[in-house]
C-alpha cells in the first residue's frame, strides 16, 4: 500500500512500523537518519519533552529523557508536525543547512506547510466562543478539567469530559491555544498566531 504522508514515508524507510513513538523507536529513527550522537541526543529529546509521560511531566535529567517512559501518539492533533519539524531541524543541524538532500525536503517541507490548514469544524468554532466567554481562559493557563468544569450545565451534558479534552487538542493543533500537557490558555480572537514563512 503506497501513503503520500511525509512522516508514514520516513518511518517506512527507517523500519519503524508503529503509530506510538518511544524513547526506543525515536533512538532508532535517529540511527536510521544517520545522525551524529549529539544531533540525535538533541533530537531524542525535543520529542521526549513534547511527548505523554504517563500523567508525569518530563523530567530533568538527561539519562530520564533518554530511557523515559514517554510515548508520541502520532494520531493525535499536531504530533505528526512535531515530529516532521524535529526531523528537519536535526536534519538541518546534522548537515550545518547546506547539504540536505532534495528528496528529504520533499518529504519534510509539505507536511510542515500543512500545519497552516489545519481548521476547526463549525461545531467546535462554536464551542470554543463558548469557552472563550469563560473568565480568565484568554489570560492564564487553566487546566482542561478546570475548563470543562466550567463550562455551562447545558454544554456538559451533551459533551463528556473525554470529548472535551479531544476538542481542545483539535484547538492546540488550530493553535487557537497553547500551554502543556495539564493546563492550557486559549488565544484570543484577535491574538495574533506565530508563523514562520519560507523562502
Amino acid at each position: 500500500m503506497t501513503t503520500s504522508d511525509p512522516l508514514t514515508m520516513v518511518l517506512d524507510a527507517a523500519g519503524i512500523e508503529t503509530t506510538v513513538l518511544d524513547a526506543e523507536t525515536v533512538g532508532a529513527l535517529a540511527d536510521a537518519l544517520g545522525f551524529d550522537p549529539a544531533t540525535s541526543d538533541d533530537f531524542v529529546r525535543t520529542l521526549a519533552l513534547a511527548a505523554d509521560w504517563d500523567g508525569e511531566t518530563a523530567p530533568d535529567g538527561e539519562f530520564e529523557l533518554r530511557i523515559g517512559t514517554w510515548r508520541l501518539d502520532l494520531a493525535k492533533s499536531g504530533i505528526r508536525a512535531t515530529v516532521m519539524a524535529a526531523i528537519l531541524s536535526a536534519t538541518m543541524v546534522a548537515t550545518d543547512t547546506r547539504e540536505i538532500g532534495v528528496a528529504l525536503l520533499t518529504a519534510i517541507i509539505p507536511s510542515i506547510l500543512d500545519i497552516e490548514n489545519v481548521a476547526l469544524s463549525d461545531g467546535d468554532e462554536k464551542l470554543l466562543f463558548e469557552v472563550r466567554r469563560l473568565p480568565d481562559v484568554t489570560d492564564r493557563l487553566v487546566t482542561v478539567d478546570d475548563l470543562y468544569d466550567r463550562l455551562p450545565t447545558e454544554i456538559r451534558d451533551r459533551l463528556n469530559r473525554y470529548d472535551f479534552a479531544d476538542f481542545i487538542e483539535r484547538v492546540r493543533g488550530a493553535e487557537q491555544a497553547f500551554g502543556d500537557a495539564d493546563r492550557v490558555r486559549i488565544r484570543r480572537p484577535d491574538e495574533n498566531i506565530p508563523t514562520i514563512t519560507w523562502r
